[in-house]
């Protein structure tokens, strides 16, 4: 088992219901260790998920048309449970994502502060209105509302809050978009460097939306050609290694062409 596919399809599965139940299962099952490989019978899925083994045949068909699964080996007529690989593409659509939602509830309070604000900012307003009608009984009052109210304090509080989400939106998107990428890697080495590596990378590359599809392109492009050679993990590049050679943008070369060029 690997928490990588678990949280992929967390964040990033298209099913619901039984279906999703079903992905999950077989997230569940999966491992870096052995190619992302799962063999269970249906009976097997059906009893992990707590789903019908109908469900599982539909939500696997499913998933192969979506190719989010790949079967690689037939063994029906053995007698034994066909081999499939799961797939995790990189740049796939974000269906549940923790940080929006810490978003929100602090788009929430941020919403409460603003509101405590503004009526903090009448009730000044009341009291300023009441000292210049009665400015004998306490000249004081007047002074320190209106220095309070003349501040500006919540209004540029919250200006400086929204400068700081855009650059914080562009750094999250960076990050996720590496996150992705990490979780299909094959090869989970040195992940820390990894990531100030991907971060240069982009800003080479022009920016989150140049580097986007260069960087997914790229990544799916290496990881269909590991898979169709078979390559053992301990072949595979560091992440960092991979980065630094800009093979995002190169083309792999099969095992037999390389051969033959030699």
């Amino acid at each position: 088992m690997s928490a990588q596919p678990v949280g992929w399809v967390m964040r990033h599965s298209p099913m619901t219901g039984a279906a999703f139940a079903v992905h999950m299962a077989l997230a569940d099952s999966a491992s870096d260790q052995n190619g992302y490989r799962i063999w269970m019978k249906h009976s097997t899925i059906a009893a992990k998920a707590r789903v019908t083994r109908g469900s599982v045949v539909k939500a696997m068909r499913d998933l192969e048309e979506a190719g989010l699964l790949t079967k690689v080996e037939d063994r029906a007529a053995m007698g034994q449970a066909n081999v499939y690989v799961m797939e995790m593409p990189v740049g796939a659509a974000v269906v549940f994502d923790p940080q929006t939602l810490r978003a929100e509830r602090a788009g929430g309070a941020r919403s409460a502060d603003k509101g405590c604000a503004q009526n903090a900012q009448g009730v000044r307003a009341q009291r300023a209105t009441r000292t210049q009608e009665e400015p004998k009984k306490n000249p004081n009052i007047n002074a320190r509302s209106s220095n309070a109210a003349t501040s500006g304090t919540p209004t540029e509080q919250l200006g400086l809050v929204a400068e700081n989400g855009d650059r914080v939106q562009v750094a999250d998107a960076i990050d996720e978009l590496f996150d992705d990428w990490w979780d299909a890697y094959p090869r989970k080495i040195g992940k820390k460097l990894a990531r100030a590596k991907w971060r240069q990378v982009v800003r080479e590359l022009g920016g989150i939306a140049k580097a986007e599809p260069v960087l997914v392109e790229g990544g799916n492009r290496w990881l269909q050609h590991w898979r169709r050679e078979k390559t053992p993990p301990a072949l595979i590049p560091h992440p960092t290694t991979w980065l630094n050679r800009g093979d995002y943008e190169a083309e792999p070369v099969p095992t037999d062409t390389a051969r033959r060029a030699r």
